[in-house]
């Protein structure tokens, strides 16, 4: 199931690639490279402006290798700031937690796990390839726009995306084994990932609606009244 997942997530993607546009997964290229966490030469990745204008001239989705590559940075970015940094209500999301291990062993020692030496370790996995999964490479610039609060705002889409029930949706969609409903499958994820990036994203009033210049020079009081005016 998690091979599913992922494979499913790198799909979106590169339905979103194609739909629209690089520019989102050249930035998270970026960003991943000036924090040095990846090395482009190594994972083979083009580094210059004119490089990806090549790979876009033979093809309208980034190449799924590419993406299986930064799919796996985004998590391990996300994996060290989330391990160390704001705690996790285990209560909001243990069943995340608990679906990691086999049912026999929950049947059995449920209570032991909960005190399990490796529990932060385990968990934290468990929500980041979950978060990432559900949202895709992009997810990393979903928290970076809001940098100084990011454990806190990953924290609060992972609660609402749980309370939703889109863990279990998420699941379901990946283990379907129906090649003829790939595409459909694929575009209601994209369609999720749009409501939560509409829902949390701070800046798309910026990136949508006016002029940079104006809106940085409003107080946040006024952009949230302008954010009503345009939902």
């Amino acid at each position: 199931r998690d091979n599913s997942l992922q494979s499913l997530s790198i799909e979106t993607d590169l339905f979103e690639s194609e739909k629209y546009g690089w520019n989102d997964f050249l930035e998270v290229t970026n960003y991943l490279i000036k924090k040095k966490i990846l090395n482009p030469r190594t994972e083979k990745i083009p580094v210059s402006q004119h490089e990806w204008d090549e790979w876009y001239a033979i093809s309208k989705g980034i190449p799924r290798p590419v993406l299986c590559v930064l799919l796996g940075y985004v998590k391990m970015d996300l994996y060290n700031d989330i391990l160390s940094g704001e705690s996790v209500v285990f209560k909001k999301v243990e069943n995340i937690y608990f679906d990691y291990f086999p049912e026999q062993l929950i049947k059995k020692y449920s209570t032991l796990l909960t005190s399990h030496p490796l529990l932060k370790e385990i968990l934290t996995t468990q929500i980041v390839n979950f978060f990432v999964n559900l949202i895709g490479i992009k997810s990393a610039l979903l928290l970076e726009l809001d940098k100084e609060g990011k454990d806190k705002k990953f924290l609060e889409i992972l609660y609402y995306a749980n309370e939703s029930g889109l863990y279990d949706l998420l699941n379901e969609l990946s283990l379907i084994r129906d090649k003829e409903r790939e595409n459909e499958i694929v575009q209601i994820i994209s369609g999720i990932r749009s409501r939560i990036n509409k829902k949390f994203e701070k800046n798309s009033l910026q990136n949508n609606l006016f002029d940079d210049k104006i809106i940085n020079q409003l107080s946040d009081k006024s952009i949230v009244y302008l954010q009503k005016i345009f939902e």
